[in-house]
């Protein structure tokens, strides 16, 4: 059996980084859209884009946790918690940073899998 130590550092830190930032951006998306919410409010949309904007908070909070797992070394709960809320930021807040969430958790489950041995 291989040592894989140094790919489960590497490819740890390379999830951590790509998560930290579709977070970041994410959470700029959602800055944005609080600005351009709180210019318009006679929009008939106005409602559902409201929500939809606090869906994707909520989500956002969730891929957070997510990050906490990863830092913690937890590779299965972060990459199942990431890959989902990655898809569900995609859905609810951007395509973009919930892309980078969503390979950051799959990046992740990839170190578990390593971690165990079955790569």
């Amino acid at each position: 059996m291989k040592d894989n130590s140094a790919l489960i550092a590497k490819r740890s830190k390379i999830a951590l980084i790509v998560t930290i930032i579709g977070l970041a951006l994410g959470v700029l998306v959602q800055i944005q859209t609080f600005i351009n919410l709180g210019k318009n409010a006679d929009n008939p949309i106005h409602g559902a884009m409201m929500s939809m904007t606090y869906i994707g908070i909520f989500f956002m909070l969730i891929a957070i946790i997510g990050l906490v797992f990863l830092i913690r070394k937890s590779y299965y709960k972060a990459g199942l918690t990431l890959t989902i809320t990655g898809i569900a930021c995609a859905i609810f807040v951007n395509p973009f940073p919930g892309i980078a969430i969503l390979v950051g958790g799959v990046i992740t489950s990839n170190v578990d899998k390593l971690e165990k041995g079955e790569r």
